[in-house]
């Protein structure tokens, strides 16, 4: 059975620059608000990660290896 928590969650976040190794959290982050939409998705992500100088993942502070809570990038579609 599951239980209900009431109580108040402590957590820091950190911001980091992106990088290649940040490819399969950033995959599965979007992934989850592209569920069953048929594209390129690990194209779309090397496109976000191909530009380093623009663009945050937002991980916790001291679990920089694992999975991000957030991603904010700009990308020249046109």
């Amino acid at each position: 059975m599951d239980e209900e928590f009431e109580g108040v969650v402590q957590a820091d976040f950190t911001f980091f620059d992106l990088k290649p190794d940040d490819f399969h959290a950033v995959k599965t982050l979007l992934q989850t608000y592209l569920d069953n939409k048929q594209w390129d998705l690990s194209g779309f992500v090397d496109l976000i990660l191909g530009q380093t100088t623009v663009g945050t993942v937002v991980k916790l502070e001291g679990d920089e290896d694992e999975g991000i809570f957030s991603l904010v990038t700009a990308l020249n579609i046109g």
